[in-house]
Parts: structure tokens; C-alpha cells; sequence
């Protein structure tokens, strides 16, 4: 995928226009197939404390979604969160930027693509499995269409997070937000 193509569909013309939920979301969700050069390109050019506000928001909102009886994809999301904040936070170099890329593009594989999640309706007890990104859409139709579904995040692919250092005031202005 070229430049123009990814602009275009995170609703950008420039990396100073990365400034709302709506545009990491669509980085995040496509389905398209991109380049990790022009991810590692965007985020080099992206204000690095707007993108670790919108990775917050951005967790923090799909988080709300989780079937209340799934502590471990939680924790897992959290975790995620918690790594690509810290890395947006402590850009420092080419290969912080590089990482950071490199983990964006992981997790969209993981929640679009490799991770299945299993689903039973529960009026009419029919089962399909859908990606995670679906599967955390779904929990909120649940609600607005009075209908009750069983969600199966059991065979959640192991999500192994790199080994990223955060510093001492990262991990306490991240709980500081979290009041």
C-alpha cells in the first residue's frame, strides 16, 4: 500500500491531520494490507503525545465492551495498551519508532485477523466465530438489539507482548490517568 492510499484511509492528508479517535481507529480496524515502511513512516510524523492519547482512548473504549466475565482479554488489552502508550510516550530514536510500528502492525494482524472468537446466539442457538475487532462490535449491538449472546475468547491466540521498558514516570502517569 502506497502513502496516498493510507492517508486516505485513516482520513488524512498530512501526519499533522492524525489527531482524532476516528483516524487511529481506522489505522487500526482496515482490513487492508499495509506497509510496515509506511506505518513506521506515519509514526515518525505523528505528534507523539496526540498518539498516546488516542492509543489510551482508544483501548479504554473497546475495553468497555468486554463481556464482564473475561478478566484475561482485559488484561490482555490493557497490556497492550500499557506497551504501545509507553513506547508513543518515549520516542527517542529511529528504532523506538520502528518498534512502535512494528507492535501497531502485530496487534492489527492479531485483532483483525488471527484472533477468533466464538459466539452463540443464544435465541437461536446458532454459532459462528468472528475476528476479535467484530467480535468486541458485536458486544455492543448485543445491547442496543435486547438480544443475548455467549462470547468464547478461550482460544484467544496468545498475545506475547516484546519486552518494552517503561520508565517509573510512565507507569505512574498511565495510572494517573486511569483515576
Amino acid at each position: 500500500m502506497n502513502r496516498e492510499k493510507l492517508y486516505k484511509i485513516i482520513d488524512i492528508e498530512e501526519p499533522s491531520d492524525f489527531q482524532y479517535f476516528e483516524n487511529l481507529a481506522a489505522l487500526l480496524e482496515t482490513d487492508e494490507e499495509m506497509d510496515f515502511e509506511e506505518i513506521a513512516d506515519l509514526v515518525a510524523k505523528i505528534d507523539k503525545d496526540t498518539l498516546a492519547g488516542l492509543i489510551d482512548d482508544y483501548f479504554n473504549d473497546i475495553t468497555n465492551n468486554i463481556p464482564e466475565n473475561d478478566a484475561t482479554l482485559f488484561t490482555t488489552l490493557d497490556n497492550i495498551k500499557r506497551s504501545l502508550v509507553g513506547m508513543a510516550r518515549n520516542v527517542t530514536d529511529d528504532s523506538v519508532i520502528s518498534k512502535l510500528a512494528e507492535e501497531i502492525e502485530r496487534f492489527r494482524n492479531w485483532y483483525n485477523v488471527d484472533c477468533r472468537v466464538f459466539i452463540k446466539d443464544l435465541d437461536t442457538l446458532e454459532e459462528y466465530d468472528l475476528c476479535m475487532r467484530d467480535a468486541l462490535a458485536e458486544t455492543r449491538i448485543e445491547k442496543l438489539d435486547n438480544k443475548t449472546y455467549q462470547y468464547d475468547f478461550s482460544d484467544m491466540i496468545e498475545y506475547d507482548l516484546d519486552e518494552y521498558v517503561m520508565s517509573f514516570g510512565d507507569i505512574i502517569a498511565l495510572a494517573e490517568d486511569e483515576i
